[in-house]
């Protein structure tokens, strides 16, 4: 069962990390050379895996900690650090490459990175963001992980290291705020065990959401249970699939709603024993005569034409006759045209969005006018391809469904909406999956929302069932809670102390949030520009980088963020989340806080606790150590969410307890 994986080099220089440096102690750079012996890696961490409070960037402390070490030494940290950033997939390769060479600068002699490696940094797992803060942090337990693997003999290094689980249990023992280079180093050397997930906090919220799939429960950790989980999910969509992929991560970052109500009832029909034969048996006898139409256009045989007109004869009620008997006649008055339109979806190959594009383009207009009807033939066709990958699309039932679950339904060009439409039935399918049923392929899950949204009731259901549905078809059954929306931004909003004055108290009594700046007076115009200017008049002395940074905090302030965003600030240990309620106001009688949002504080009676955040939400708690005035929390909004109540948070994990960031 394949994970997801990045670049095969990346994992080719993990695993010749472990046999050769860790396992053996050769160097990553230059093989066969001695420098990962145990009293070299015990100097540099004697050096590195200490807390340095001092001033200066990441590369200056590193140079003051190890640059005056024997050459071995140097040369250990600069593949220390190779192994480091191989994570990091928003750092780019030049950069990476960058700061390794120049620990290798260090050296009396020049030490070259092997091309090999060197492309093993194209990619990364993980995007850190603001995590990358921690780097100290990280390389100080990475350091501390070499020098433990390093006091074991070559027998239990070999032990622990070809066993994931013995490697899971022995990272967990290492005291120190790991998380994300601890999650990084297991997924880096068993990436078909461990997830491309380095937030616990996430990890967290998936097993919870799927905690219904069959052996989720028995399962002895969270790494366990997301391998029971992807084994459930690859029978959904394939192997090698990312839990970042949009229909999974829907089901684990958000609140169901009534998606809930809709997966009752899909699988309720999916159970009726007459579920094969009203929704599946007819399709599938269309299909295979689909299928043959397209066997004999691709041999270029001359029945094509009546094989595809048999396939839309009855049993097929999928689509119109005023809509397919035009189109059939256009085949037939122009065989070479439809012929080659029909082979952008019947080739060999699986169409790509823009072979469906060109099959619909070449449909006219006058033959086919409605993008929902050219949808529900193109899906049609398809159909003769595999009808368990390409359902067919009707416009009414499938806009029903979608309806149902909270979504508005678009109308979008004709190839976007079958995409759609398709991914909701896959979105579908996983949620079945969460919630304990049986893998289903898109041809039943069509079938079972068709079902669902207008076909006939089953009588032999009790009259209180069969009111249900009704109600639920309807959008007025009272047991299915409403869609509850995650805010689509969140701030971080710094009360800057200005005379030692603190604005957050007032900011909760008083209910907004503000910024200062009040020399640039009163700013009826906000754009960037305009700021830009302003702000290099008004405060001339100012560097280049400070005033653009200026422009940046308020024009995040003032123009970007919006009416429904969440906004969270800290006062001490003490952080708080609030709603901004309205528009940017100004009040010019106090300059610490001439320009305002009102927002309606959601936690102020039970602020969350900094420290708590460190360990449940490190990805969160990274984000919030920015010094910026006003920080976008980015794809932390359901972090942030949680910290007030908004939905549930992922619950804690016993066995995965770690510090957070330090």
């Amino acid at each position: 069962m394949r994970s997801w994986r990045a670049n095969d080099e990346l994992y080719g220089a993990a695993d010749r990390w472990v046999k050769d440096c860790l396992i053996e102690d050769h160097s990553l750079f230059s093989p066969g050379t001695a420098i990962w012996e145990p009293q070299t890696v015990d100097l540099v961490a004697d050096r590195i895996a200490i807390v340095d409070s001092g001033g200066g960037d990441f590369m200056s402390k590193l140079r003051g900690q190890v640059g005056d070490l024997p050459p071995p030494a140097i040369q250990l940290s600069a593949e220390l650090l190779f192994m480091h950033y191989l994570a990091e997939d928003d750092t780019g390769q030049d950069a990476k490459l960058k700061n390794v060479r120049e620990v290798l600068s260090w050296l009396p002699a020049s030490i070259e990175i092997p091309p090999e490696l060197g492309e093993a940094c194209k990619s990364g797992v993980a995007s850190y963001g603001g995590a990358k803060r921690n780097r100290d942090i990280y390389v100080r337990f990475l350091c501390l992980f070499c020098r433990k693997v390093k006091a074991l003999n070559r027998d239990e290094r070999v032990r622990i290291m070809n066993d994931p689980w013995a490697l899971r249990l022995f990272l967990k023992a290492i005291p120190g705020s790991s998380v994300m280079q601890g999650e990084a180093l297991l997924h880096l050397i068993y990436p078909d065990t461990f997830e491309a997930i380095l937030a616990p906090e996430q990890k967290r919220q998936i097993v919870d959401q799927f905690q219904e799939v069959p052996g989720v429960a028995e399962a002895d950790n969270v790494d366990a249970k997301l391998a029971v989980i992807r084994s459930a999910l690859t029978e959904v969509v394939g192997d090698g699939f990312p839990f970042y992929l949009d229909v999974i991560k829907r089901v684990w970052s958000a609140p169901q709603g009534p998606w809930g109500e809709l997966v009752r009832w899909v699988r309720r029909l999916l159970d009726e024993p007459t579920f094969v034969e009203k929704e599946m048996t007819y399709k599938l006898q269309v299909a295979g005569r689909l299928a043959l139409a397209r066997e004999a256009l691709l041999a270029d045989g001359e029945d094509w034409p009546q094989l595809l007109r048999q396939a839309f004869a009855s049993p097929n009620n999928l689509t119109s006759f005023y809509q397919h008997a035009p189109f059939l006649e256009w085949v037939e008055i122009n065989p070479e045209v439809a012929m080659d339109a029909l082979r952008r979806l019947w080739n060999q190959d699986d169409p790509t969005h823009e072979d469906l594009r060109s099959f619909v383009e070449i449909i006219p207009t006058d033959v086919i006018s409605a993008p929902g009807g050219k949808a529900n033939i193109t899906s049609f066709l398809l159909m003769g391809r595999d009808p368990h990958r390409y359902p067919v699309y009707k416009p009414d039932p499938g806009d029903t469904a979608i309806k149902l679950i909270g979504r508005e339904v678009d109308k979008p060009a004709v190839v976007e909406r079958y995409e759609a439409f398709v991914e909701f039935l896959d979105e579908l399918r996983v949620r079945i999956v969460a919630a304990g049923g049986a893998a289903i392929d898109r041809l039943a899950a069509q079938g079972a929302i068709w079902w669902v949204t207008s076909g006939d009731i089953p009588e032999d259901w009790t009259s209180q069932d069969q009111a249900a549905l009704e109600a639920f078809r309807a959008g007025t059954n009272p047991n299915v809670s409403p869609v509850i929306h995650l805010p689509e931004r969140a701030w971080l909003v710094r009360g800057a102390n200005v005379d030692d004055h603190n604005p957050v108290s007032e900011w909760i009594e008083q209910g907004f949030v503000s910024i200062g700046w009040s020399e640039l007076g009163s700013l009826p115009e906000t754009s960037r520009d305009t700021l830009m200017r302003v702000v290099s008049e008004v405060y001339p002395e100012d560097l280049p980088g400070g005033q653009r940074a200026s422009v940046g905090n308020l024009h995040r302030f003032l123009n970007v963020m919006r009416p429904g965003h969440l906004v969270t600030t800290i006062d001490g240990d003490r952080v708080y989340v609030g709603r901004i309620s309205g528009h940017v106001y100004e009040d010019a009688g106090n300059p610490q806080s001439v320009r305002r949002r009102p927002v309606e504080w959601l936690n102020s009676g039970d602020p969350a606790s900094r420290a708590q955040i460190q360990v449940d939400y490190p990805t969160l708690y990274s984000r919030m150590r920015a010094l910026l005035t006003v920080t976008d929390l980015k794809e932390d909004v359901a972090s942030v969410a949680a910290l007030a109540g908004l939905r549930t948070p992922p619950p804690a994990a016993p066995d995965d307890a770690t510090g957070g960031y330090g």
